[in-house]
C-alpha cells in the first residue's frame, strides 16, 4: 500500500515541480524526497526501481537527455538502500542528508552532460539543500 501512494505522491509532486517558478535561480526539487524514502522504506529492488521511475519522469520534464536521471537516481537508491540497514531513518538528518544525496546524484548526472561550472556548483549545493529539507516533511506525510 505504501509503494501505491509513493508512486501517486510522486506524480503529484512531479506536476506541482513543474509549476513552480524558480527562485534566485534555482529549482525546487520533490522527486529526491521520494527516492529518499523509497531507499531507506522499501527493499532494494523495490526502492530501485521506483528511483529509477522518478528519475525518468524528471527527464520527461527536462530538456536533458532521458534516463540520465533515472539512472543517477537509482545508483543513489542503491547506496542509501545499502547504507539503510546501518541508519536509524527516524532520525531527523537522515532524511536530509539522503534527499540531498539522491538529489546531488541527479545533479553530478546533469554535469556529465552539461559540464561543470562553479555557478553550476553552488546551485548544486543550493538545490540539495533545498531537496534535503524537502525531504523530512514528505517522510511525515507519507509515514502517517
Amino acid at each position: 500500500m505504501n509503494a501505491l501512494l509513493v508512486i501517486v505522491l510522486m506524480l503529484v509532486l512531479a506536476g506541482v515541480q513543474a509549476k513552480l517558478p524558480a527562485l534566485a535561480g534555482l529549482r525546487l526539487e520533490f522527486l529526491p524526497a521520494i527516492v529518499a524514502y523509497s531507499a531507506l522504506t522499501f527493499k532494494r529492488g523495490r526502492a530501485v526501481l521506483l528511483a529509477f521511475a522518478a528519475g525518468c519522469l524528471q527527464d520527461a520534464l527536462s530538456a536533458g537527455p532521458f534516463g540520465v536521471t533515472g539512472f543517477a537516481y537509482a545508483i543513489a537508491a542503491l547506496v542509501i538502500a545499502g547504507l539503510g540497514t546501518v541508519l536509524d531513518r527516524n532520525l531527523p538528518f537522515i532524511p536530509l542528508l539522503a534527499g540531498s544525496v539522491a538529489s546531488m546524484a541527479g545533479a553530478i548526472g546533469a554535469f556529465c552532460i552539461i559540464g561543470v561550472t562553479g555557478v553550476a556548483v553552488l546551485k548544486l549545493i543550493g538545490v540539495a539543500l533545498i531537496a534535503g529539507v524537502i525531504t523530512i516533511p514528505v517522510f511525515l506525510v507519507v509515514d502517517a
